[in-house]
Parts: structure tokens; sequence; C-alpha cells
């Protein structure tokens, strides 16, 4: 079939190339893609010599159609200089070749008419040999998409006289198929496992919306360039086909005792894209139940917390204990935002609070959160001072100083020293923590104080002078009335309510 928007172009094509000598007719001559599409799903060509650019559906809506139901039929691009771009997304589609509008010559249709039915030859021997599934790759599938047991696969192999194959390497794939014409699993099956077979002799199986591939060697896979070949190739079939694949990797032992577990793993991870948002998802031999990059991030979030001071004590004991359920939670998506709701709420007793959003904004924003890597990168833009998520190359020398503050708040504070022991100057000191911390020096050091204060009230032993002088204030009646000008309540009254 040829398709071709341009008259004379089209005649050429069907008039001047000698089909008969090559053992073809041209039983469709189409001017776009639309009516090009119908002719294709009634008279089944082998072979489609298509251009790109046409009104209604372009050719490369067309080839994807085509790919989507038939992934044998021999495509034959023909295109212009510039749009080269396409072309190469194009390749990874398996088209035969493409002809340069400006420059091909019928020598040059006629060698790649020539390689289109080679490859239908190649194709039909091949399927002719696979028509009957061997007992081998029964035997292989039941092991990689049943029950995971590879004891049971080698019994099965030795009773029914097969050779078992080594597997060391697996590689599994799930499909979201957003788009409204998904591509058949054939096809994209075929994509993967030339690539995969780059790194050795490779089997597949599909099952449902699952593709798992085994290779029998061993891959290092932290040095290997199998991630980056893969996650290319999972970029084309989202940008080109449409369909967005999730993908994990792994190499089991030799003994293939921690086949089943790792499995499991690999299935949790991609069932669960909200806690593993990654395209493809490495695991390095063990089964860890929870992802380790969001561990850390949770891990920076409570570091940078941990420097804020808050006028609650007790709300603020209560927040590390809910952010350590959160960690309890990243198996369970509502959960995980519920705790991630709380923190909000909780958050709210702390000195800097002022410049939290509203709550029913932040509600809205949580719900529509992607994964919970989003949730953490939430909690820290909205409830953290902003340079706290700078990463400033003098973060390090801001968060040492405030430590010192919270570990001498009841000594003299003096912004110049401090500026001296990071060797900035004090002014310029002062601007960079105004914007690490979110307030100023003096208001921070206040604040610390107001804090640690408030934890040593409930020390009912201790007198408020003694409390006062602790936290650094040699003065009680100034003490008095800066509690109560932070908290509201002066220290006797707060200590009633503890």
């Amino acid at each position: 079939m040829i398709v071709e928007d341009e008259l004379l172009v089209r005649m050429g094509l069907c008039t001047s190339i000698p089909w008969d000598s090559l053992d073809m007719q041209v039983i469709a001559a189409e001017n776009n893609g639309a009516s090009a599409w119908e002719t294709f799903c009634v008279k089944k060509p082998d072979i489609v010599l298509t251009d790109l650019r046409m009104p209604g559906i372009d050719g490369t809506k067309l080839i994807r159609r085509i790919r989507e139901s038939d992934s044998t039929c021999e495509i034959i691009v023909i295109t212009c200089l510039e749009e080269f771009e396409i072309l190469y997304q194009l390749m990874q589609m398996h088209i035969t070749g493409y002809l340069l509008k400006a420059t091909m010559s019928q020598e040059d249709i006629l060698n790649l008419l020539r390689q289109a039915k080679k490859n239908l030859a190649e194709e039909k021997h091949s399927s002719i040999q696979n028509d009957a599934p061997s007992m081998e790759n029964e035997l292989l599938k039941n092991l990689l998409l049943d029950h995971h047991d590879l004891e049971r696969y080698h019994q099965e192999c030795l009773r029914m006289n097969q050779i078992p194959m080594a597997i060391r390497t697996v590689f599994m794939m799930s499909l979201d198929l957003t788009s409204p014409e998904p591509i058949l699993v054939p096809t994209l099956q075929k994509l993967f496992l030339d690539k995969l077979s780059t790194y050795g002799a490779c089997v597949g199986f599909s099952n449902d919306n699952h593709l798992v591939y085994a290779l029998p060697e061993a891959i290092d896979l932290s040095s290997s360039d199998m991630s980056a070949s893969l996650l290319e190739l999972a970029r084309y079939s989202s940008d080109i086909l449409g369909v967005k694949p999730r993908m994990t990797l792994f190499t089991i032992d030799p003994d293939g005792k921690n086949i089943n577990s790792l499995w499991e793993q690999g299935k949790k991870i991609l069932r669960e894209a909200f806690f593993y948002p990654d395209s493809l998802t490495v695991l390095n031999g063990d089964s860890l139940s929870i992802p380790k990059k969001l561990l850390k991030k949770i891990n920076i979030f409570q570091e940078q917390v941990q420097l804020i001071p808050w006028k609650s004590p007790k709300h603020k004991e209560l927040f590390f204990t809910r952010l350590q359920d959160l960690r309890r939670s990243l198996e369970n998506k509502s959960a995980f935002l519920q705790v991630a709701a709380e923190l909000v709420y909780l958050y709210s007793f702390s000195f800097l609070a002022e410049h939290m959003p509203e709550p029913a904004d932040f509600d809205i924003d949580l719900a529509n959160a992607k994964s919970a890597e989003a949730v953490i990168q939430l909690l820290s833009e909205k409830l953290l001072p902003a340079q706290m998520n700078s990463h400033s190359i003098y973060e390090k020398k801001m968060y040492e100083t405030m430590r010192y503050v919270w570990e001498h708040a009841g000594e003299a504070i003096n912004l110049a020293s401090l500026a001296d022991m990071v060797a900035l100057s004090p002014n310029y000191y002062a601007t960079l923590f105004k914007q690490t911390a979110g307030c100023s020096f003096s208001e921070y050091v206040g604040h610390v104080r107001m804090e640690k204060a408030c934890t040593l009230l409930s020390n009912k032993e201790l007198s408020i002078k003694e409390i006062a002088s602790r936290c650094g204030y040699s003065d009680m009646t100034y003490f008095i009335r800066f509690f109560k000008q932070k908290i509201g309540v002066p220290p006797h009254r707060w200590r009633r309510g503890v």
C-alpha cells in the first residue's frame, strides 16, 4: 500500500516501479492517513510506503496504529531532511528504512523493497518454528509468571527430560496503557527483547499488562549501561507509542533462594508507583520493603525541623512521634497522607508557623501529590524557611551555628562570635542566618530559649528564677515579660496548664 498526499509522487510510485519483477503488487494507493488506516484494516498489506506529512492522521500516527495491530508489516517512510528527529524516533518502531524525497532514486526504492521482502520471508520462517511452544519455555514461563520456585522448576525439568535454564538476572515491566490507542503487548515485548538480548541470551513472557524477561548471566547492575539503555527505550515507548512502562531489575543468588522474595518486592515496586515513582528501580540483591531514597528525604526533613523552635514542646515531641509513623506507613498511601496532614497541624505550634499556607490549601496540595517523595518535598517547601531547601554553599555553616544556639541557649550568645566561628563578616552572617532560619538571629535565640523554658517549666521543682537563669536571662522580670509576649501567658500560668 502506498500512502502519499502529493498526486504526482503517488502516481510515480505506483507506475514507475517494476512491481512484477519483485513479485509484488500495489493493492491500494491512499492520499491521507485516515483512509489508509481503513484500507489497512481491510486488505492487510505486507508492505506500506508512507509519507509523514499528511492532512488529518499523519504518517507518524498511521505507523503507530499499524504497529498496534501488526508487528510484522514492513514500513518504508518517505521523508524530508528536516524530519530526521521524528525519523529517529520511528526507528524504535522497527521501520524498514526511509527515503529522502529530494534525492530518492528508483534503485533506492528497489533496495528497500527487496530488504522488506527478505524481512518478511525471515519472519515467516521464524513464526513457523515458534508456532509450537517448547516444553522448555512452558516450564520457564511457569517459573517466572506463576510459582517463582526455582527448586520446583528444576524438578519439573528433570521430570520432563528438559535442561533447565540458568537464571541470574530478571527484568519485570508493567504497562500503563494511558493512550487512547494502546500498543499491543507483543510489539512492545519485541522492542525490549531486542534491547535485552544485547546483554546475552534472553527469553521473555507476557501476562496481562506485565512483561517478564530472564537472562542466564549475572549483570553488574551498578556499573552496567543496561539501566541507561532501558530508560532510553522506556522514554521512547512513552513519547512515541503512548505506553508508560514501569520497570524493575534484579539479580538472584546462584542457588535461587531469594528469587521469590525479590519477585514479591518487584511486584510491589511496579504496583505502588506512589512510593516507587522512578521508571526503573534496581534491586541490588536484597528484598528491601522501604525505598531508601524516600527514607533519606524524610531524614533530611527531620534534621531540618529539629532546628525549628516550638511554642509547645509537647506538640514538637508528638510531631517527631508522628514522623516515625510516617516511616512506618510507606506501604499504605491513605495512612501516609493522613499522617502528613497531621504533621502540618502539629507544625502550627512552632514559632515559625506564621509562614504556613492555609490548611485547606495544604490539603488540596497533598491530595494532588503524585508520589510520597512529592509529599515530603511539599512539607519541606511549605513549612520550612525557603533557604533550608536551597542547598547553598553556606548551608552547612548556618546549620552548625543554629545547633550551637540550641546547645548553649543558657549562655551569653553573641552574633559576632558566631560569625567569626564560620569565618563570615557579622553583617553577611546575619543576612544568611535570616534566610536560613526564617527569622533574625536575635529572634531565633529568643525562640530557642522560650522552647527550653517551656520544657523546664514542666519540672515543678525548679523555680521561675532558676529557669530564667538556665535560659540565659539574669533579669527574671524581663524573662517573665518576654515569655508572656512570645507564649501568650506568664510562666506560672503556663506551668499550671502543663
